[in-house]
């Protein structure tokens, strides 16, 4: 039976109506925030509050990932789901500026690669950069991490856009952390079924190869 696709990407143009505040919006006339913004406004609060010199800039998939430390030190988990490049750019302007961090680790670009409107490579590409220059304007070691395959199934992302962006990654003139063959079925351009279950996020099991993969960082 063909599973549901729940791309990365929906989650920017989803309105997430949970708990009192949505009911509050709804209730006095108004629209409640989207995820995408409600987010960002978490992501730059919890910098300010956060002393963390380990940061993890990303997409959904950063955020959904339980990260608490990673190479002994705490993370200021910075994934926002639905985020393409440009957007992880814009939220390390937010909060990478006078910050100084031991570790920046970057893993964004799946949403890059909707196979019906792709993100223009050189755009990509710029986005990039700036944020590898935004982190390295901290003090911190600059880590990419590659953008991890989807499902076989799942026919929103290009895979071979998804191996285009990650010989972008791999030519930024940073150590890079090859998720994508960590997680991919050996042999295949695929994630595998048991590793997701929505085609694009990793469940638990995906999770783990995941975290050892990022965990290279400390090491990268």
């Amino acid at each position: 039976m063909m599973r549901k696709i729940l791309a990365g990407m929906a989650w920017s143009g989803v309105v997430f109506a949970s708990g009192g505040a949505s009911a509050y919006a709804w209730m006095h006339g108004k629209q409640p925030a989207s995820h995408a913004q409600s987010r960002t406004k978490a992501i730059v609060s919890q910098a300010k509050q956060s002393d963390a010199r380990v940061i993890l800039l990303g997409d959904s998939i950063s955020e959904m990932a339980l990260l608490p430390q990673l190479c002994g030190k705490d993370v200021l988990n910075a994934g926002l789901g639905g985020a393409n490049a440009a957007q992880v750019k814009t939220i390390a302007a937010d909060i990478l500026p006078g910050r100084k961090a031991d570790l920046v680790v970057i893993a964004v670009g799946v949403n890059d690669a909707v196979g019906q409107a792709p993100t223009d490579t050189s755009a990509f590409t710029a986005s990039y950069r700036q944020i590898i220059t935004l982190a390295k304007a901290t003090g911190a070691r600059v880590v990419a991490v590659n953008v991890e395959p989807v499902v076989k199934a799942n026919r929103i992302f290009d895979p071979k856009r998804i191996e285009a962006e990650n010989r972008i990654i791999a030519s930024m003139g940073v150590p890079t952390i090859d998720l994508w063959s960590a997680m991919r079925q050996p042999g295949t351009e695929w994630l595998p079924d048991s590793y997701s279950d929505d085609g694009t996020h990793p469940n638990p099991a995906g999770y783990s190869h995941w975290k050892a993969a990022v965990g290279k960082s400390c090491e990268a």
